[in-house]
């Protein structure tokens, strides 16, 4: 279907063609202030004010813009995590399948604008879901203050800033990819001006992978509809609706006593979770719709208030041989659904050298799950305020604090941050935060065992070089956490069948990560890579490898007048070991341990391979306008797995390219 539909799209757009030139719509994050809006001109005059990132410029902070991504390999959102400092994306080697991925080595809180994606039953979000071409730039938060944003309290947080343009005449966007086991993504976004202070921005997005292993099939819709109305110079306002609807078959894996006993053939391979008579013994099927009514304003002199409004109804499916009747696999059929009414608000106030600003979040969260066996209503309220302050241009330094309510459980938080810039060039950043935080409401505790409130205490410093041909960045973080949350299977001969979290633990812990980041050009060639090295400790709760490295070495030019950017060279990765873990996927949880008579022990006492893989790479934008990827993936062939036992494609061909045509 999308083959027609991406035949059709070419055709029409023939007669468009001679009119093709750049739309540069992407906005540096650099460049912008803690929420602070971005006023445009319009053709009436009225300000255009634009959503920006909930941290300071001053900060040192990683981010990537909308021209970095188009030039980076990457299949969906996800895959863009693992660029980040302390990234990592759990590939389960077919695409559609739920990658679990983290960040500093635990979970992360999702923003679009500012607004929490995660799921509210279990603190999680599948980025298949996120639709990339909506992304105007992303901004990495520094792990001290991640705690501020989202009902959890996680450490990690990223905000997706969503592209907005003020447009002058209708622009069409395509993003299409082909890859192997007929893998086919498209995209379609239109933004138009419908009247002087109306604008109408829609992006249609489609995805399916036909089965490479048996029961691997999926695939699925994403909807995003915003409109955007000029009130007036001081306010605009925003009606975003996001629809999304997908089928995944999870195969489980290969069925396997040892990574040695690994069939990578897909026609003799053995799966956890087979077809019986034409139906998928285990899949699940995810409905989402995300209504956010947002008003931004100046009212306040140049201070901006954002306001969201915000309704999120979330269905999931969860199916284990509900039709194909296995005498040897459990009957499950659950139905785990949410709805979500919210309001959150900011305020800053900006005193020259010294600002303040005020985060507050209301939700009322109602929950129809088979996997809390009872409807629950939950309600969260939280407050947070920051204060920021510069001393002659060379140091920054902030404050922070946060309240959160949960049901009548209070948790607390506060910590601080530092920047001081050496030179020009380089810049320092240290910051510390201690906090509370509360369990989600789908992970029981075990019973009989002595429970306390997860707290923990984070320290992060990163330093920071970058003049024209050269930006490096070396990070470090240690993380206690007292209260960390180790999921339990309490029946072990179930483990390759079912692979459930009976229970809950709560155990102290700690975390310590080196990264280096960098993105060096000489001459004509450029390297760029991100290199992560996170030591194991004792009941690891988290799936992180020792090690990991994502980055190339690529040749760059510019040809015939301007008009060709070229990007070409390899893309290189290196894996190290983690240990082995199955998945949860009712959850989205991970899990390495099993309870035993009260005692905790490995699911599989067993490590991971070294991976070191190798794709030729090659990017071309040309007019701006268009950019066409060619990637000749796992050039050696190899047969590897990253989690296990999930077997990641071999060598192949994939084809893609970003369009963006003003008509």
């Amino acid at each position: 279907m999308t083959r027609f539909f991406f035949l059709i799209f070419f055709i029409l757009s023939i007669p468009l063609f001679p009119n093709i030139h750049g739309v540069k719509d992407s906005i540096d994050v650099s460049k912008k202030n803690n929420i602070d809006s971005l006023k445009t001109s319009s053709s009436d005059s009225l300000a255009f004010l634009k959503k920006g990132t909930l941290t300071n410029s001053n900060i040192l902070l990683y981010s990537l813009n909308k021209n970095e991504i188009n030039k980076r390999d990457y299949r969906f959102t996800g895959n863009l995590i693992s660029y980040m400092p302390f990234g990592f994306l759990n590939d389960l080697g077919t695409n559609g399948q739920p990658h679990p991925i983290s960040l500093y080595g635990n979970s992360v809180s999702l923003m679009s604008d500012g607004v929490l994606l995660n799921n509210r039953l279990n603190n999680t979000f599948d980025l298949i879901n996120f639709q990339s071409e909506r992304i105007d730039s992303i901004e990495l938060l520094p792990i001290t203050k991640g705690f501020l944003y989202g009902n959890y309290n996680n450490s990690a947080a990223v905000n997706f800033i969503i592209r907005d343009t003020a447009i002058t005449a209708p622009t069409t966007r395509l993003r299409y990819y082909q890859a192997p086991e007929d893998e086919e993504f498209v995209n379609l976004s239109f933004d138009t001006k419908i009247f002087n202070p109306l604008y109408l921005t829609v992006d249609i997005t489609n995805h399916s992978v036909e089965p490479r292993y048996e029961n691997t099939q999926a695939g699925g819709w994403k909807v995003n509809t915003r409109l955007k109305y000029l009130l007036s110079e001081s306010t605009n306002i925003f009606l975003n609706y996001n629809s999304v609807s997908t089928e995944t078959q999870l195969f489980g894996g290969i069925n396997a006593s040892s990574k040695d006993l690994v069939e990578y053939d897909n026609t003799l391979a053995e799966v956890v979770y087979p077809f019986t008579n034409s139906f998928s013994s285990r899949f699940m099927k995810t409905k989402q719709d995300f209504l956010t009514l947002s008003i931004l304003s100046k009212l306040l002199s140049d201070n901006p208030t954002n306001i969201d409004f915000y309704y999120i109804f979330n269905k999931t499916e969860f199916r284990q041989n509900e039709r194909t009747n296995l005498d040897y696999i459990d009957n499950i059929i659950h139905d785990n659904s949410f709805k979500t009414l919210g309001i959150s608000a900011s305020q800053k106030i900006d005193l020259n050298k010294f600002a303040i600003t005020i985060n507050s979040n209301f939700e009322q969260n109602n929950f129809t799950a088979d996997l809390l066996g009872e409807n629950i209503s939950q309600n969260f309220f939280s407050v947070a305020g920051i204060a920021e302050t510069e001393i002659l241009d060379k140091l920054h330094s902030s404050i922070f604090t946060k309240y959160l309510n949960t049901d009548g459980n209070s948790y607390g938080g506060f910590g601080g941050n530092l920047n001081f810039s050496i030179s020009n060039e380089v810049k320092f950043f240290v910051g510390y935060s201690i906090y509370e935080k509360p369990i989600p409401i789908s992970f029981n505790l075990e019973p009989g065992i002595l429970y306390f409130t997860p707290k923990e205490k984070v320290f992060e410093s990163s330093i920071k070089y970058s003049s024209k041909n050269i930006s490096t960045m070396l990070s470090f973080f240690s993380k206690e956490n007292e209260g960390d949350l180790l999921p339990l299977i309490t029946n072990l001969s179930d483990t390759t069948i079912v692979n459930e979290v009976g229970y809950f633990r709560t155990i102290s812990s700690t975390q310590k990560g080196l990264n280096l980041n960098f993105d060096v050009q000489l001459w004509k060639i450029l390297l760029q890579g991100n290199a992560n090295y996170m030591p194991e400790f004792e009941e690891k709760t988290s799936i992180y490898p020792e090690y990991n490295f994502i980055g190339g070495i690529y040749y760059l030019d510019t040809l015939f007048n301007n008009n060709l950017k070229l990007k070409a060279g390899f893309n290189f990765q290196s894996i190290g070991q983690q240990q082995y873990f199955v998945i949860d996927f009712e959850r989205n949880v991970p899990v390495k341990y099993f309870l035993q008579d009260s005692q905790v022990a490995l699911l599989k006492n067993e490590y991971t391979d070294l991976v070191n893989t190798v794709d030729l790479f090659i990017s071309a934008t040309f007019q701006d306008a268009a950019v066409v990827n060619f990637v000749f993936e796992n050039i050696f062939d190899q047969e590897y797995f990253i989690a296990p036992y999930y077997p990641k494609q071999g060598q192949g061909i994939r084809f893609g390219i970003t369009w963006e045509i003003l008509n």
